[in-house]
């Protein structure tokens, strides 16, 4: 099954990359076949669930930050955060992501 996969994900990525196109794979695709294509980054990763404001993936962005907070890129995550919750209109994103923030590492 792993194999199918890995050979799925290979045509695409071949597809994308032949065509210009610009692309990232998240997720539990991303963990397994990390280093096979560009994978997103930790801080993008986070940004991704955030904005996409699920309850399930309040957890994922908790766990994030719980381990990897000393090499996240913060201003990163800030910067962009801050656009999507000016754009959306939905400054509670940026305020639960501080609240998350400050109880995991307590900046």
């Amino acid at each position: 099954m792993a194999d199918q996969l890995g050979q799925l994900l290979r045509t695409a990525v071949d597809f994308l990359e032949a065509n210009g196109y610009r692309y990232a794979i998240i997720g539990g695709v991303a963990l397994t076949y990390w280093g096979s294509a560009w994978i997103c980054s930790a801080e993008d990763l986070i940004i991704q669930k955030v904005v996409a404001g699920r309850a399930k993936d309040w957890p994922d962005v908790e766990s994030l930050l719980a381990t990897r907070g000393g090499f996240l890129d913060t201003s990163h995550i800030e910067d962009w955060l801050g656009q999507f919750a000016e754009a959306l209109q939905k400054p509670e994103l940026l305020f639960e992501y501080h609240r998350i923030l400050s109880t995991t590492i307590g900046s």
